[in-house]
């Protein structure tokens, strides 16, 4: 007999809530079952009876395989957050990660990789990531916040900042990681429109300890 396809009961939503190993962010109870997506070891916040989907290849979770929706193999060649990603689709408009900063520097850069690849083929989707990365896609944005920011690109890049900041430009030219793009501060409403997805960075994401 032919095994049933396995349902993944997020793709009716537009909001869905990845759940990584690291200190949540987000409130759990804030989301349905349906729109929460435990990626490996984020499975540690799953309540029983179990209230979201589990996804990954059981490396760093103390669970059954047969509790995992859907199950990786040990070895691959892609992360499990991809793995995640992978699953959604253009109607899920806002993906919102909780727990993946904080842990391994090596695995933090790979969430932002992964990240900015999703939004260059999903390009009406926004990522929140964690409590002060957002992830837009290509075009043109309209922000509204008092706070110091800075902004991130994985790709060369033209950025558009126009209104209340303390530096505007206009079809600046950037290089993937360009210190171009530190240190800048809002003062209420502007406009941000790049060519490629861009990563805006509130407060100090770095504090010294």
């Amino acid at each position: 007999m032919k095994k049933s396809p396995v349902k993944l009961p997020f793709l009716n939503e537009t909001t869905v809530l990845l759940v990584g190993p690291c200190a949540q962010t987000a409130e759990l109870n804030n989301y349905s079952k349906n729109q929460i997506i435990y990626v490996d070891g984020g499975g540690e916040y799953m309540n029983k009876p179990k209230n979201g989907f589990l996804i990954g290849d059981n490396d760093s979770l103390n669970q059954e395989n047969n509790d995992f929706d859907l199950l990786f193999a040990s070895e691959k060649d892609f992360s499990d957050l991809k793995g995640a990603l992978n699953l959604l689709g253009d109607s899920q408009k806002e993906v919102i990660l909780s727990g993946f900063s904080g842990g391994r520097f090596d695995h933090f850069i790979c969430v932002l990789g992964d990240c900015f690849n999703h939004l260059r083929t999903h390009t009406e989707t926004i990522i929140y990531l964690d409590k002060n990365i957002v992830i837009y896609p290509a075009g043109s944005h309209e922000l509204n916040f008092n706070d110091n920011f800075s902004l991130l690109s994985f790709d060369t890049n033209t950025i558009d900042l126009k209104g209340k900041i303390a530096y505007p430009c206009e079809n600046l030219t950037t290089y993937p990681g360009s210190g171009q793009l530190l240190s800048n501060k809002a003062e209420g409403k502007f406009i941000l429109k790049s060519h490629h997805p861009i990563a805006i960075i509130k407060g100090s994401y770095c504090v010294d300890q």
